[in-house]
């Protein structure tokens, strides 16, 4: 959204400046017009340090977005006005941005706008599903179970999101702790060692040699290696967001990893249906639908699907000729197909996204239970390694000195 300056006359004739966030010129004049403020002039400036909004810091999270619609959606469903439910929740919640961004909502709605526009205002909170939604909703007279269900899709998402998040990060954290492990016996035991095998003039075993050299490595320059290593992390994740190529190369090798690359496939799908039965559940258009969708979901090829299916439907094809395609397993394809021939296609796609969900779930109970005992054999591999560089020289001199 643009940045307008404006200034104007309110009802009791004082004059008011301000700024305001709109989509066109159009658009500033209406929302400056609903504060109640007689616009002189409107004026769009390009955003600077000074006036630009620091959005990251006002997010809120989805858990709080979800208890926000559960409670809203009671006090609608208790006779409620949406004017008083806004203005109750605000007083009550104790989330700084959430508060902040709800006392807007209430001086938004008691100015006589849409709760919808009051959400369009703050994309950082509300997020531009939920506002297209809604705005469907008032439209249609349903916002009490509009909000229901959109509190009941946050939740599946994010659950869908953390099962996610905890299949990729179990195995790397436990990768992350056995070389943490090898890392500290090179660093603090080896060392306490090498005197004694020096003094000694124990000969001295290829493991042990080996052990002894990473082990002066890690001590005399392991600091530069670690700053080296940050260095190539974060130079892959400014190369990974600017070129569209190396993401989109990355994306599909996510998605044909074994085990790892259906667990993938199969959360995104779930993420990307689910948001398009909540839409058409909703009444919004089927184009709208899979724009929505396509930003629901964060994987490329995930993307391009969903993209391809709204310039699909936009040139009066199905949408089940372009799920029918080898990225998709071929269950998608039957039930997309079953429901766009019945007209509940919004049904198959909440069946279809709780499959997925429950195949999420079971995957990452699978890759648990299979990564477990990989992990302990590992970590027992780098520990005895060195637990036996360290003991054979040892061994062969006690067994010099008895022979």
């Amino acid at each position: 959204m643009a940045f307008y300056v404006y200034e104007g006359i309110n009802a009791q004739g004082i004059r008011k400046k301000g700024t305001i966030r709109a989509h066109s010129q159009l658009d500033a004049h209406d929302l400056v017009k609903k504060k109640q403020i007689k616009p002189v002039y409107i004026n769009e400036q390009s955003e600077t340090a000074a006036n630009r909004e620091i959005k990251f810091f006002n997010k809120v999270s989805t858990k709080l977005l979800v208890a926000y619609l559960q409670q809203f959606a009671i006090l609608i469903s208790a006779g409620v006005t949406a004017l008083e439910a806004s203005q109750m929740l605000a007083e009550q919640e104790k989330n700084k941005n959430l508060k902040s961004a709800l006392t807007k909502v209430s001086d938004a709605i008691q100015s006589g706008r849409a709760l919808s526009e009051a959400y369009q205002e703050m994309p950082e909170v509300f997020p531009q599903m939920l506002t297209a939604v809604i705005q469907a909703s008032e439209k249609a007279g349903t916002l009490e179970s509009t909000l229901k269900q959109m509190s009941g899709y946050y939740e599946r998402v994010q659950k869908s999101k953390n099962s996610l998040k905890t299949a990729m990060i179990y195995p790397l954290m436990m990768i992350l702790f056995a070389l943490g492990v090898g890392v500290f016996m090179l660093v603090s035991i080896v060392p306490m060692f090498v005197d004694m095998f020096e003094q000694l003039g124990a000969k001295l075993p290829w493991i042990t040699k080996v052990c002894l050299k990473f082990s002066q490595f890690l001590t005399s320059k392991g600091l530069l290696f670690l700053i080296f290593l940050i260095m190539i992390g974060i130079a892959w994740q400014v190369a990974n967001a600017r070129s569209k190529v190396l993401r989109r190369w990355i994306d599909m090798l996510k998605l044909k990893m074994p085990i790892l690359g259906e667990l993938n496939l199969k959360g995104e799908l779930s993420i990307g249906l689910s948001t398009m039965s909540s839409l058409l559940a909703s009444s919004v258009p089927i184009i709208e639908t899979l724009e929505m969708s396509q930003k629901a979901v964060t994987n490329i090829m995930i993307k391009e699907l969903f993209n391809r299916g709204r310039i699909t439907i936009e040139e009066g094809g199905k949408l089940s000729q372009v799920f029918a395609s080898q990225l998709v397993p071929n269950m998608t394809t039957s039930m997309i197909i079953v429901g766009e021939n019945t007209g509940q296609l919004d049904t198959m796609l909440v069946k279809l996204a709780a499959i997925y969900e429950d195949e999420v779930a079971e995957l990452t109970v699978r890759l648990k239970t299979v990564l477990e005992p990989l992990i302990i054999v590992f970590i027992c591999i780098i520990v005895g390694i060195i637990v036996m560089a360290i003991m054979l020289p040892v061994f062969s001199m006690f067994g010099a000195i008895q022979g």
